[in-house]
């Protein structure tokens, strides 16, 4: 018997979720937290998963989930001032200098500005 496969548009094209019957299923081991019930669900269920290593909150920010842009080793990403700022303050939350690192988790506003970052603990 064929194994399944499910494509990036499928899952986009919620097609996935038809399939599993609109049941509680996530493509992502995360918690969401404060966001739309609607944007949640398309985070949860219709984007194409993140490679990390263990769980985490994924960044909201006036009940809208952020979008993820990148890693902190993509020089071109962290050249952004906005971006180079939030992973600074983040790492500054450990008590760590930045470090390019694969580990680090960069995120943004759809319709603005603003950056998160999550780190990767391992």
């Amino acid at each position: 018997m064929a194994t399944p496969i499910v494509c990036a548009r499928c899952i986009a094209e919620d097609r996935l979720g038809a399939f599993l019957d609109d049941g509680l299923f996530a493509l992502h081991d995360i918690e969401i937290v404060g966001a739309e019930p609607a944007l949640a669900k398309e985070v949860l269920q219709r984007t194409p998963g993140i490679a990390c290593f263990n769980p985490y909150e994924w960044p909201v920010l006036d009940r809208a989930p952020l979008a993820f842009v990148g890693y902190g080793e993509d020089e071109e990403l962290i050249a952004l001032p906005g971006a180079r700022a939030a992973v600074e303050e983040r790492f500054g939350e450990f008590g760590w200098d930045y470090a390019p690192s694969q580990y680090t988790l960069i995120f943004k506003e759809v319709n603005g500005d603003r950056y998160r970052v999550v780190i990767d603990l391992d």
